[in-house]
């Protein structure tokens, strides 16, 4: 697939994370795996990143990255936790969620969370907070949000994925 410029500065300006039934709106970050990334992207490590300016629930946010062959950020590391810390103090959608029919808490690709990435005291089980955010003060800085309110989408993926027009 051809790399045109200026298709990649349009590629998720509105890439959003989502969860199903959340009424919530907010900012979200998508996320690629490494080579070149598009304009408007941040690469750390062997992933692209891009912050979006735009708000929406995590459901339309997870959809609008997986259009774009990206995904809602899952932290893998403390490394990547610092790197993403240090880049923004915005609250971004993560790619983390509770799902309705238990109380245990899922990365989007299926891993469960390490406890390391939890703030004290979390997580919590409260009935409303299926979604979780990262707002990037340290390590051990995601924290659960209740599905109300309005935060940003992080995103990450493969710039080789990206599709281009």
């Amino acid at each position: 697939m051809p790399e045109r410029a200026g298709a990649r500065t349009e590629l998720c300006l509105t890439l959003l994370f989502t969860l199903t039934s959340i009424v919530s709106t907010g900012s979200h970050l998508c996320c690629v795996s490494s080579g070149t990334c598009p304009s408007e992207w941040k690469q750390f490590g062997g992933s692209c990143y891009y912050f979006s300016l735009s708000w929406s629930s995590w459901n339309s946010s997870r959809q609008q990255c997986l259009s774009q062959r990206a995904h809602l950020v899952v932290i893998s590391s403390r490394q990547e936790m610092v790197s993403l810390s240090a880049e923004t103090s915005t609250t971004f959608w993560i790619g983390l969620s509770q799902t309705s029919s238990s109380s245990n808490w899922e990365w989007t690709d299926g891993r469960s969370p390490e406890a390391m990435y939890w703030r004290y005291g979390h997580p919590l089980t409260y009935l409303n907070r299926r979604c979780a955010v990262f707002n990037s003060f340290a390590a051990g800085s995601c924290l659960l949000r209740s599905d109300e309110g309005s935060i940003h989408l992080l995103a990450v993926v493969n710039p080789h994925h990206l599709q281009l027009d």
